[in-house]
């Protein structure tokens, strides 16, 4: 069965993310948006809104740490092979999809 993507499905997935978020106590820098969805073979990342480098850093790393499926889009690289630095953290969460939207 495949994902029927209505809003009421994707909404149990935010749901569930910003219980987890706001259990762990960063719900002042970690905010859904609800624009952004994706779904790979057996999970669901649930986007959050960019977060700014400029004094949140740390607090954003806090939060990687403590909250599981905590991730973060990589940069890229540059012409030389280092790794860019961006401007904004983009955050998103890994969740486990649900039996019946298999």
């Amino acid at each position: 069965m495949s994902f029927d993507w209505r809003p009421e499905s994707k909404d149990r997935y935010f749901r569930k993310a910003e219980a987890a978020v706001k259990a762990a106590g960063f719900d002042d820098i970690l905010q859904i948006s609800k624009e952004q969805f994706a779904i790979t073979k057996s999970t669901v990342k649930v986007y959050f809104k960019p977060i700014p480098r400029e004094g949140k850093t740390r607090r954003w790393w806090e939060a990687k740490k403590s909250i599981a499926g905590m991730q973060e889009q990589s940069g890229g690289r540059d012409e030389f092979g280092r790794k860019k630095k961006t401007i904004f953290i983009h955050a998103y969460m890994v969740l486990e999809m649900e039996e019946q939207d298999r």
